[in-house]
């Protein structure tokens, strides 16, 4: 029911790499490593890629148990607009998972020993392979958990697991996770993201949306796509 989240900077390469971040999903219960993910950095995305993977393995679990970073609350006290929610916390949202929070180290206890040991454990598999880099260990990750879990993972008492099925596909998956981003056309159908301009193509003039709402959906790709209600618009990048 409950899966404790956490991400560990660490020099996880022993120097043959540069050091980076690996975001671990255990389970609060069993001690099963549910889904472990590198990165260069602790970031949204990071724990939206584990997320993913933890979702396509597994199911949506009831609940996550996290620290308090920015990356799960709004921590500015001078916030006053806005629903709240961190992007992390709408994708929780969308997907109908609780978001708990920890108000010490100590109270997500599980996820932070199992660091502690994977710095230990999971560096000397590592090192035994010669494994140099985040794509190598990303590659090698299903393999350690599975050595993981057949050591450290106990049995539950309830038998019966809590995660809900997810029966719809990676690629509306995809979609679930994306961030999502409200523009408002311009009279010439333009609308601009991160300094960059960019254009409706429209099949024929359309006053329609001369003015109109767009819903921009950012991908764990890097892929961007608009919508208009629920049809998707095409779109070109304008030179500047």
């Amino acid at each position: 029911e409950l899966i404790q989240i956490d991400g560990s900077p660490h020099d996880w390469f022993e120097g043959r790499g540069p050091r980076c971040t690996l975001i671990v999903f255990i389970d609060e219960a069993t001690s099963r490593l549910m889904s472990l993910q590198f990165s260069p950095t602790e970031t949204t995305n990071s724990y939206l890629e584990a997320l993913r993977a933890h979702v396509l393995s597994h199911g949506r679990p009831l609940a996550l148990y996290s620290d308090r970073h920015g990356i799960f609350r709004v921590n500015a006290k001078e916030a006053v607009s806005g629903d709240g929610l961190t992007e992390f916390g709408h994708v929780a949202e969308r997907l109908k998972i609780e978001l708990i929070q920890a108000k010490t180290p100590q109270a997500k206890g599980r996820v932070e020993r199992a660091n502690q040991t994977l710095q230990d454990r999971l560096i000397k598999e590592m090192r035994l392979r010669g494994i140099s880099s985040i794509a190598e260990a990303q590659a090698f990750a299903d393999e350690f958990m599975a050595m993981w879990n057949g050591k450290f993972a106990r049995p539950p008492r309830d038998d019966e697991d809590a995660h809900r099925p997810w029966t719809t596909g990676d690629s509306a998956l995809g979609e679930t996770l994306a961030r999502r981003e409200t523009r408002t056309l311009s009279k010439a159908l333009t609308f601009s993201v991160g300094g960059r301009i960019f254009s409706v193509v429209a099949r024929a003039p359309s006053l329609a949306l001369r003015g109109a709402k767009v819903t921009l959906l950012h991908f764990l790709t890097g892929e961007m796509r608009v919508f208009y209600g629920t049809r998707e618009l095409h779109y070109t990048h304008l030179k500047t």
